[in-house]
């Protein structure tokens, strides 16, 4: 199940192997063999899942409940829209806004703030 369910974060986050090990600060190939069953995860591996993308351990080992843990009432976004216009814009999403999202809908705005990339 632990495989699976691996699998299914991952490509919920729509990510390739080699760019989801690197969220989680570890090598595509040990990422592969968790997948296909052929290697025990790591303690490392649920800690980085909890940490770095907000998994619910309970759902990861079980399959029971969210996929994915609310987010954190203490969580807030800061960025700057554009640094190289004349008048820089500096937005917040707080935490209000943060915690009214769905876990899934915290993870696609995690995973779009990612894909900027700033020129």
């Amino acid at each position: 199940m632990i495989e699976e369910n691996l699998k299914k974060i991952r490509t919920e986050l729509g990510l390739s192997v080699a760019k989801f090990a690197d969220k989680l600060e570890m090598s595509a190939n040990t990422i592969t063999n968790y997948e296909q069953n052929r290697r025990e995860p790591s303690l490392n591996l649920f800690v980085q899942l909890n940490k770095k993308l907000n998994v619910n351990l309970n759902w990861f080992v079980s399959g029971e409940g969210e996929m994915f843990n609310a987010p954190k009432p203490e969580q807030t976004l800061n960025f700057t829209v554009c640094k190289t216009c004349p008048v820089q814009k500096q937005t917040e999403i707080s935490s209000d806004n943060i915690q009214s999202l769905t876990p899934q809908q915290y993870q696609k705005l995690i995973k779009l703030l990612d894909s900027i990339q700033i020129f």
